[in-house]
């Protein structure tokens, strides 16, 4: 079965300056208007401006997006990477009966893959209204704002991701899950976990909707920019 390529990419950040429990906000769907507004009392730079532009009868919400995150840039609220790099992505937490967890996974750049085409597996299916609001949104900032969350088959991958990293930042948020992300560098480790990731299939957990317009943006872009 063909496998998906997964590489580091120039990732784009806080600042360290920015306290991160004011700023982070929960996934854009599984937020009311309330809590956006909340959200948005909370910090002037709260990924909600940004994540989820409003309000919905503005035809210019996703420009204002685009126009936000440029202007964070350049401020140096946002802080791009200066190559390409993982992020080590850990959730820590405990379960009802008080016991204290951890668990551990890794961000970076998967190869959008045709449908059927094998590697990236999905387990439900898409519609298109469902898509519109990311696509558009992509089209104008010109970045992937929300992560796919996605399974690896990779035997062993979990112990390439065991040791820390450089720390970027973390938060707790409101059911008290410590979330805390560290910076890969290293070449022999960014080699060691493109290759585990990229030799078996990964099943997409949650974002099959962030996925499809993926695709969709990649034609577009290959109409304009070529292969």
């Amino acid at each position: 079965m063909r496998v998906p390529r997964f590489e580091p990419f120039h990732a784009l950040r806080y600042a360290p300056s920015v306290a991160l429990d004011q700023a982070a906000a929960p996934p854009y769907d599984v937020l009311s208007a309330d809590d956006v507004a909340a959200l948005r009392a909370r910090h002037p730079r709260n990924i909600v401006e940004v994540d989820v532009p409003g309000p919905d009868d503005d035809p210019d919400r996703y420009a204002t997006a685009a126009a936000t995150l440029s202007a964070w840039e350049a401020e140096g609220t946002l802080v791009r990477d200066a190559r390409p790099t993982f992020t080590i992505y850990r959730m820590r937490f405990r379960t009802e009966d008080g016991t204290e967890r951890e668990t551990v996974g890794v961000i970076g750049a998967l190869e959008v893959v045709d449908e059927g085409a094998g590697g990236v597996l999905p387990h439900e299916r898409t519609t298109p209204k469902a898509k519109t609001d990311r696509l558009d949104l992509t089209r104008a900032t010109e970045a992937n704002l929300s992560p796919v969350w996605g399974l690896s088959l990779t035997p062993g991958l979990t112990e390439l991701l065991l040791a820390p990293a450089e720390p970027t930042g973390s938060c707790t948020d409101e059911n008290g899950v410590v979330h805390t992300v560290e910076r890969v560098t290293d070449p022999d480790r960014l080699a060691a976990i493109a290759a585990a990731v990229g030799s078996h299939p990964v099943l997409i957990a949650d974002g099959h909707h962030r996925y499809a317009i993926s695709r969709t943006y990649r034609d577009e872009r290959r109409a304009v920019d070529g292969p």
